[in-house]
């Protein structure tokens, strides 16, 4: 069972330090007890015992329904906590059989910080990693992207996995090392929203990691919009083999043809291990033009705030979430998943 979220709730959040029940230690690693904390913030978690861990729990204000729950095997927990203003308990609870173990902690949300919360009147898209995979182009649907998009050493693949995962379903999007023919390859998995000609605000959220040892060039997280024959293309990404290693920004009208330019943020993203990105950003029809507003990487945030031009195309009216992974200069492959993705627009 996933974590139970609607369009106009926002939870509050909390954590805790560890506690000894039935044989099992339950230790929260973040957010430190009595932390303020922009939203949203990462909850992890480890559980130790020597027996088999058979699911998690996450209670949220005392409440008996659990705000987030999975059957997995796993001494860890991570999830993304969406949360509202104010002081809030959180409980988490590792389950060895009928015998559960827990820890909890208090923290203050004391907003979204440069990443607003999203209005309850928002448009919201939870769990978008569930939606189906296929090759009809139809709305909330993961497709692919070769022609045009990226360079294809093997057929690429996109698949449901349970391990690893945050949630109990993640997809996994493997491509095969391309070897010396394929340097450099790129393939993008999106799936569309629908079009949001009446939105001005976007943010969107993905949960990741690449296998251990994996090599990646980057990792792009997107979430283009198009209204009105006009492109306001969000696109982003985790250069991590670049020099610098940062985060970039994608500007198709760039004067000077630098397309991807540098944020001056840096990017260190470890190998076998789950981190989230989150982005907002704004547009402007009028102008057109379109502005970088904030990222989120993990519990940080930063600011932005790079205005581009929009550009003209010929595309029907459609708002879209997307990411792609990057071979490096060897053409290794490797996996990613992802998971936990969600974008809201108003």
């Amino acid at each position: 069972m996933k974590h139970s979220v609607v369009a106009s709730l926002f939870f509050c959040a909390v954590l805790g330090l560890s506690s000894l029940a039935s044989g099992q230690t339950v230790t929260i690693q973040q957010p430190a007890s009595n932390a303020s904390l922009d939203w949203p913030f990462q909850l992890q978690a480890s559980c130790s015992t020597t027996g088999t861990i058979t699911g998690w729990d996450v209670y949220l204000d005392g409440n008996s329904t659990p705000y987030y729950r999975n059957t997995l095997d796993s001494k860890t927990l991570n999830i993304l906590v969406q949360a509202t203003t104010g002081s809030h308990t959180l409980v988490a609870k590792c389950w060895v059989g009928s015998s559960p173990g827990d820890a909890s902690v208090t923290v203050d949300v004391v907003g979204g910080g440069l990443i607003p919360m999203p209005p309850s009147t928002a448009n919201a898209f939870w769990n978008i990693d569930d939606d189906p995979i296929g090759n009809n182009d139809a709305t909330r649907n993961w497709e692919s992207c070769i022609s045009g998009c990226g360079s294809q050493p093997d057929d690429p693949t996109l698949t449901d996995v349970s391990t690893p995962s945050l949630d109990g379903n993640a997809l996994d999007a493997n491509q095969l090392s391309g070897g010396s023919t394929y340097t450099y390859w790129g393939i993008l998995w999106y799936d569309h929203m629908g079009a949001q000609d009446s939105s001005t605000h976007f943010e969107a959220q993905w949960s990741f990691q690449v296998n251990s040892g994996a090599n990646p060039q980057a990792l792009e997280f997107d979430f283009p919009v198009w209204i009105g024959n006009k492109s306001y293309y969000f696109g982003t990404q985790c250069n991590r083999l670049g020099s610098p290693a940062d985060w970039d920004y994608w500007v198709p009208t760039n004067p000077a043809g630098k397309q991807w330019v540098s944020s001056g943020i840096s990017c260190s993203v470890s190998t076998g291990a789950w981190h989230t990105v989150k982005w907002y950003g704004t547009i402007d029809t009028a102008g057109p033009n379109y502005t970088y507003v904030a990222l989120q990487f993990d519990n940080t945030q930063y600011n932005i705030s790079q205005e581009t031009s929009a550009a003209t195309i010929s595309y029907p009216d459609n708002f879209t979430v997307q990411f792609q992974p990057d071979g490096d200069k060897a053409g290794d492959g490797y996996s990613e998943y992802v998971d936990e993705v969600s974008a809201w627009t108003w």
